[in-house]
Order: structure tokens, then sequence, then C-alpha cells
């Protein structure tokens, strides 16, 4: 396990070099996070202004509060509602269950239906004379 552990680690070493290195500061982020490394992947979301992300790596330290108020600001108010509930605040837990949910757009199937309608191929005619 020790052999795995030390592999493991290495390999996400690499890859937070990579990420480094192609300036992706999302994917530092992450593998800062898997690294343990929990202020400074905070510090990273910050600045991409992802509070969703934050929010998953103050979970991980068990500091319920916060990851509840970042997932409400961030508007994943189900799983906002849960943390606060995890949290001991009762209180937010309901607020957050009462507010409205956004409308997600459906797309009609009628308009998908008349799209394949018109994209159906064309039979063509044979020249049936003998």
């Amino acid at each position: 396990k020790l052999k795995l552990a030390e592999d493991a680690s290495a390999f996400a070493k690499e890859e937070l070099a990579k990420a480094e290195a192609q300036g992706n500061q999302l994917q530092r982020g992450r593998w800062l996070e898997l690294l343990g490394q929990h202020s400074q992947a905070i510090e990273i979301y910050r600045a991409a202004d992802r509070k969703d992300k934050m929010a998953l790596v103050y979970e991980q330290m068990g500091d319920f509060k916060t990851a509840a108020e970042l997932m409400e600001a961030s508007g994943h108010l189900d799983r906002s509602a849960k943390l606060f509930q995890r949290a001991g605040d009762v209180e937010n837990a309901s607020r957050v269950n009462a507010l409205p949910r956004p409308l997600i757009a459906k797309e009609d199937p009628s308009s998908d239906m008349a799209g394949m309608a018109e994209a159906a191929p064309v039979e063509t005619q044979i020249n049936a004379q003998a």
C-alpha cells in the first residue's frame, strides 16, 4: 500500500507540474486538492470565481457551513440545503429549501421530429417504363 500511495503522490505531482506549465489553473487546483493542499486550491478557485469548486474543498475539510453558503451563491440550492443540514443549521436549510428553483428549458420534441422529417432522404422515383 505504501508503494501505491507513493506512486499516486508522484503521479499527482507530475500532473500538477504539467498543469502549471500549461497555465491551466482549474486543473492545477484539482491536483492541489488531491494532494491535500486545500488552502492553495481554494485560492485558485477564488481567483477563477468558482464558488462551486471552493465549496467542494470546504466540504472535504469539514467546513459544511461555508460549503453550504458557497453552494447557495453558485446556484446549487439542493446541495446547499443538505450542507446546511450537515452543519446543523436547520434555519438556513429550511430557508434554502423554500427558495424557488430555476426552470430548465426543455426542447420541444415536435421540433425535433420536424427537423428529422426535413433531413430525411428524398425518395427517388424510378422510371418504370418498360
